[in-house]
């Protein structure tokens, strides 16, 4: 006796990119440097889209983040870069 079984099978595929860049001088620290694309938000979950520019000539600093989903506005900066402080390796560290 044979047994056929028919089953369906159904998914879904979503894909992400990531991208960072550098500009530096052939010796020194790099005078820009910018991330763009897709980044998962470990504390809610969520993809990100994110755009960062950190342009150290023109003293300037620029990130905007949205949910990738909804499109939400999550954050919003455009400061020169002297006025970014107290983010990432900048802020206190806490014991």
């Amino acid at each position: 006796m044979t047994q056929v079984t028919d089953q369906d099978l159904e998914a879904t595929v979503t894909m992400r990119s990531h991208l960072a860049m550098s500009a530096k001088p052939p010796k020194g620290k790099p005078f820009m440097l910018q991330k763009v694309g897709d980044s998962f938000y470990r504390l809610t979950g969520r993809w990100h889209r994110l755009h960062q520019v950190i342009d150290r000539r023109g003293n300037r600093y620029y990130k905007r983040v949205e949910d990738a989903e909804t499109g939400e506005l999550v954050r919003l900066v455009d400061e020169p870069l002297p006025e970014h402080q107290g983010r990432g390796s900048a802020r206190d560290k806490q014991k």
